[in-house]
């Protein structure tokens, strides 16, 4: 017979808690404790941390050696993560589609700012808009999955110019010439005068802002998303009308877009 379902009062049926095999949970404290420990460990390091008797330690160590999730260093007896401990993060961090997990973090910023919310990859020519949602502030304005937005005038672009190695946006800036909303546009020398301050402040403050320079009347917000080397992995973008997205509602709007592109970035396995 199968595990029956308890009932609540009133005869509805309960749902029997899940079933599980304690002694993997039990031996999982001593991996969640090397993923947080730098280099090897001894038995009684180990056991201590987990709250294990240095007998019960040994055993599940021995376990986890002989699959190779643990190594154990011949000279010295200590203990660390063992080569398939190692496999098995590297096949997590290739399944981790910064695109599909970004998916229900852009629609929560949608929903919670009122924004448009989308998020960018780099791209041969740039940043591109790789999955969006719309805002119910829209207006007229509008962004479309596949537009390539420039690096020295979108919050996008600055974050990417910020992010990525210089000789990745070297190439785009030969050349090129910043064109601000109003006014002449700079010539090359004040345009790089421009793209070196622009990534001091942007590494600085953690995130890119800029106002009507895709569209007119319209603020955008946009924020790193960091893989497990500290590479940009994408950007997360915010864009609303400038009137609606000032005050407290662009710094909560600002929160919300850097504890999102924290979060994400962690998925990823970044560690600040």
């Amino acid at each position: 017979m199968g595990i029956q379902p308890k009932m609540k009062r009133g005869g509805k049926k309960e749902r029997a808690p899940q079933r599980r095999i304690l002694s993997i949970g039990v031996g999982f404290r001593i991996i969640r404790f090397f993923v947080e420990a730098e280099g090897y460990r001894t038995l009684k390091e180990i056991a201590a941390a987990t709250g294990m008797p240095p007998g019960k330690a040994h055993l599940y160590l021995a376990s986890f050696v002989r699959e190779g999730m643990i190594h154990q260093d011949p000279q010295t007896g200590c203990y660390g993560l063992g080569p398939y401990a190692i496999q098995i993060g590297l096949a997590a961090i290739r399944r981790n589609d910064v695109i599909a997990l970004s998916q229900s973090v852009v629609a929560g910023l949608r929903d919670a700012t009122r924004c448009a919310a989308y998020v960018s990859v780099w791209g041969e020519s740039g940043p591109v808009i790789a999955y969006r949602q719309d805002g119910y502030q829209q207006g007229s304005m509008t962004v479309r999955v596949g537009y390539v937005l420039p690096l020295l005038y979108s919050a996008t672009g600055r974050v990417f110019l910020s992010y990525l190695p210089r000789d990745v946006t070297r190439p785009l800036l030969r050349g090129a010439q910043y064109r601000p909303a109003t006014g002449p546009r700079l010539d090359a020398k004040a345009t790089a005068q421009m793209a070196r301050e622009t990534i001091a402040r942007v590494r600085a403050q953690g995130y890119a802002t800029s106002e009507s320079q895709i569209n007119a009347g319209f603020s955008a917000l946009s924020a790193p998303v960091l893989n497990h080397d500290g590479a940009i992995a994408a950007a997360l973008t915010l864009i609303g009308p400038s009137q609606y997205l000032k005050g407290a509602k662009r710094a909560e709007a600002l929160k919300l877009l850097t504890t999102a592109a924290r979060t994400l970035s962690a998925e990823l396995g970044y560690k600040a």
